[in-house]
Formats: C-alpha cells, structure tokens, sequence
C-alpha cells in the first residue's frame, strides 16, 4: 500500500490494541491483516451506504465479502477503539502546539507519499473542507463551498486533481510558522496574509519554475511579487478592492458597452507582473506575473436573450486559469461520491477518515493516470 505504509499500519493495530486494553481490562486479539481488511470495509461501506452498519450483517441485506471478512461485533470493537498515536509520549506544550497530534503520523504517512508525486508544471492550491458539525476551535465557515462548515486543509494540486501537498489549518500563527519552517528568507514573513501564507507554505514542495494558479483568496500584488523573486509564476482571479490604485482599467460600464468578451490590460511600471480585466457576465479581474492578453482565443457561452451559443473572445491569462485551476475541485467532487460516513463528535476521527479517503481517491487518480500512459504507449507502437 503505497499511501498507507507498513509501519503506520503496525501502529494502528498497537495502539489500538492498547486503548482497547486500557479500557477493557483485557487484550484484543487484533492483527494487520484484521486492520487491512476494516480500512477495506470501510470504502466498500461508503460505497453501497445502507443507512445502518448492521444491515451489512443481517440475513436479508447481507453482503457476504463484508459479513465473512469480519463479524460485525468484532468490526464495532475494532472501529470503536481506532488509534494511531500515543499521546502520552507529548508534552503539554506539544499537545497543544499541534490540535491534530493524536493522527499527526497518519498525515505524515499520507503526505510523504504525495511529495513522492511527479511534479507538474502547473499546480493550483485551493481550500478543501471536511465536513464537521461538531465542537470544535478548528471550525471554519467558508462560503461558497458544497460544505462550508468544517475543518479547512490547504491543498496543493496538479490539474488533473492529484494532491501533491497538503496541510491542516490550525490558524494564522501555525501557518506562518509553517512557511518559516521552508527555510524561505522573506521580509516581514510575519505579517503575511492567511492566503499568502498558504501558497508560500508550498514553494518547496515543487520546482523552481512551477506555475501556481489560485483564486482571489489568495491573490495579492505582494504575493506576486514574491513569487516573481523565487522564480516562480503566479496566476490568479482578484478582489475589485486589492487592485491597486495605480492601475487603470476600463469600467464596467465602458466594457459592458464594447460587447461581451471585451477586455483590457495594465502592467506594472517594472513589468512585475499585470493585471487583466475581462467582461463575461461581469467583469472578472485576473492578475499574472507572465500571462497577458494576448494570444486571444475564443469560448462558446450561452445567450439567454438570443438563446444560443455566441462565440465570445477570451484571453489567454482566463483560457490558462480555467484549465488549470480545478485540480482541488476534481479530488473534492471524487471523495463526495464516496465519502466515508459515521457519526462522531470527535474532529479528529473526522479527520481520519478523509485523510483515508484522500489517500484512495489519489491512488485511484494514480492509477488512471498509469494506465492512460500504458494505453498510450501500446497504441503508439501498435501492441
């Protein structure tokens, strides 16, 4: 198991059997092989969703490769007692300087093998959300996703939705300490903003010259400009408010009158980097350090007054960003389809189960990926 290493999964079946001897009073009789096989049921479980875990065992809703790998008392025992980690061996002040030490090697184990990745020459990084409902500081609201409420992971991922980084947000001060941890040597890294602190926390996670795309959480004039001096490009949709006042753009009503598909461009004075308007619906605003304008190609977008598709001119910086930016979406719509589901007020074991249905969703992508490049080679030699 590529995501999941042995010694990880040794590490489950001790401490598992250790809570549940501490607890019990008496051993549990539990092996890796009985661990593998309760990760198993898991994803199968999240894949037929029978709205009861018993059903899975009862007579007339059975399902044999579940039923005859594990009884259901033995599943409920195993399930109930899940542990990576011992926290006993932390200090205080480790336990509190990191809310998720109790899984902290389950995501060193799962991200180890994503930094082990191909590294691609555009990546985006974008907020994903666990779902959570329950009791906890780590709660964040961010509107405009499928599930606002939740804990928040930054995500750093190619365009075809392979995660190649990842990291939990446990607030400003944690991420900050993070990007310091890169060994970056940034003026006043201090007073960065959230979503410049969570693109610049991946910059050594992939090559110098990487192209990074990302939305206007992120975007700042100071973020691209330090991405410029590291050499890396930068590409992202901006707030009307972080435009800087320097840089004049046509209004929305000037390009309302010039048609859809209308759009203009300003670049900074030192060629940093520019900033591109273009009008859809409505004015979207672009700011890249190496795209433009130019070369122009054109999209199809539906006319409700005419009701038909118009051929609408599009810039080269939108063509890019619409391309290239949806690899975080990808991976959240694929681990929606199958997410495991239980009911449990502890964030934690929340957060276990989607780092294990991350890591299958991007083995799964792995795998695609493979066999589109061996389909490819054969047809190319004729095999």
């Amino acid at each position: 198991m590529a995501y999941l290493s042995a010694e990880i999964l040794d590490a489950l079946t001790l401490e598992t059997q250790k809570k549940y001897m501490s607890k019990q009073g008496k051993p549990l009789s539990l092996t890796v092989v009985q661990m593998k096989k309760l990760i198993g049921i898991n994803f199968l479980m999240s894949v037929l969703r029978f709205p009861r875990i018993k059903m899975y065992w009862q007579k007339k809703t059975r399902i044999s490769c579940i039923a005859d790998a594990m009884s259901r008392d033995m599943f409920s025992v195993i399930r109930a007692s899940l542990k990576v980690f011992d926290e006993s061996l932390l200090n205080a002040a480790q336990r509190k300087s990191d809310k998720f030490h109790k899984i902290r090697p389950l995501i060193d184990c799962v991200r180890s093998r994503c930094l082990e990745l191909d590294r691609p020459q555009n990546v985006s990084v974008d907020e994903m959300i666990i779902p959570f409902t329950g009791r906890t500081n780590l709660k964040q609201f961010t509107p405009r996703k499928p599930n606002p409420h939740g804990l928040k992971i930054f995500v750093l991922a190619s365009s075809d939705g392979q995660v190649l980084d990842f990291e939990f947000f446990q607030g400003k001060e944690d991420l900050l300490l993070s990007v310091q941890r890169t060994g970056l040597h940034l003026p006043e890294w201090d007073i960065l903003k959230i979503g410049e602190a969570a693109v610049l926390r991946f910059v050594k996670s992939v090559n110098r010259g990487t192209s990074f795309f990302f939305d206007r959480f992120f975007t700042t004039s100071k973020l691209l400009e330090i991405l410029s001096s590291l050499g890396m490009g930068a590409t992202g949709t901006m707030k009307k408010n972080l435009v800087p006042r320097q840089c004049r753009l046509k209004t929305e009503n000037q390009l309302k009158r010039s048609g859809r598909g209308s759009s203009d461009c300003a670049v900074r004075d030192d060629s940093a980097f520019c900033i591109t308007v273009w009008f859809d619906k409505k004015p979207i605003i672009l700011a890249s350090n190496e795209h433009i304008i130019q070369p122009v190609s054109t999209c199809q977008r539906w006319c409700k007054k005419e009701k038909r598709h118009l051929e609408v001119h599009r810039p080269r910086v939108v063509e890019l960003y619409n391309s290239k930016m949806g690899g975080v979406v990808i991976i959240d719509q694929v681990i929606s389809y199958c997410r495991s589901a239980t009911r449990s007020v502890k964030f934690t074991v929340r957060a276990m189960l989607h780092i294990l249905d991350l890591s299958c969703t991007n083995a799964w992508l792995e795998y695609k990926k493979y066999c589109e490049k061996k389909l490819c080679c054969h047809g190319q030699y004729g095999f």
